[in-house]
C-alpha cells in the first residue's frame, strides 16, 4: 500500500489510463495533408504505422518493415499494397539483391510523417532522458515485460476462443 492507501497495481492502472489518453490524442494529432490522402484512397488508421515506419527507417523490405513496427509480414504486406495502390509508397529493387523488393515512402510524405513520428516520440525520448542508466534500463525492462504479459494474456485469449469454436 502508498500513503494513499492505494496498491502498486491500482497506480499502475491509474497511470496506463493517463497515458493512454496522451498517446490516443497524439494518435490523433495528424496532419490535414496526410488523413486528407488517406481518405481520399478509402485508407484508414491502419495505415499510419506503415507510413511512419517507413518515414523513420525506411527505405525497407516488407520483412524489416514489419519487424520494426511490430506487425505480422503478412498483415504489413497487405497494407503496403493498399498503400502502394494509392501511390502513397513506392516499390523498387534492392540494387545489392534483385530479388528482394524495397518499399519507402512517397517523397512529398516523407517530411510531414518525420513530423508525426518525432511528436508522438517526444514523450518518450524526454522521460528516457530523465533516468540514469540504470533507471533507464530498468524502465525498459519494466515495459517489455508488460508488453510480453499483454502478448501472452492475448495469445491465450485466442487460443482459448478457437477451442470454445
Amino acid at each position: 500500500m502508498t500513503e494513499d492507501g492505494s496498491t502498486d497495481e491500482e497506480r499502475l492502472i491509474r497511470l496506463a489510463a493517463r497515458f493512454l489518453r496522451h498517446a490516443q490524442a497524439r494518435r490523433d494529432a495528424v496532419p490535414a495533408v496526410i488523413t486528407d490522402l488517406l481518405r481520399a484512397h478509402d485508407l484508414g488508421r491502419r495505415h499510419m504505422s506503415v507510413l511512419i515506419g517507413l518515414a523513420v527507417h525506411g527505405p525497407l523490405a516488407v520483412g524489416a518493415l514489419a519487424a520494426r513496427i511490430a506487425l505480422a509480414p503478412a498483415s504489413t504486406s497487405q497494407l503496403v499494397g493498399e498503400l502502394r495502390r494509392a501511390g502513397l509508397v513506392t516499390r523498387s529493387v534492392d540494387a545489392r539483391d534483385r530479388r528482394r523488393a524495397v518499399i519507402d515512402v512517397a517523397g512529398e510524405l516523407r517530411a510531414p510523417l518525420a513530423e508525426v513520428a518525432a511528436e508522438r516520440a517526444r514523450p518518450f525520448r524526454m522521460t528516457l532522458d530523465r533516468l540514469s542508466a540504470a533507471e533507464r534500463a530498468a524502465f525498459l525492462r519494466g515495459w517489455r515485460l508488460l508488453v510480453e504479459m499483454h502478448d501472452q494474456e492475448s495469445a491465450a485469449s485466442t487460443q482459448k476462443k478457437g477451442r470454445m469454436t
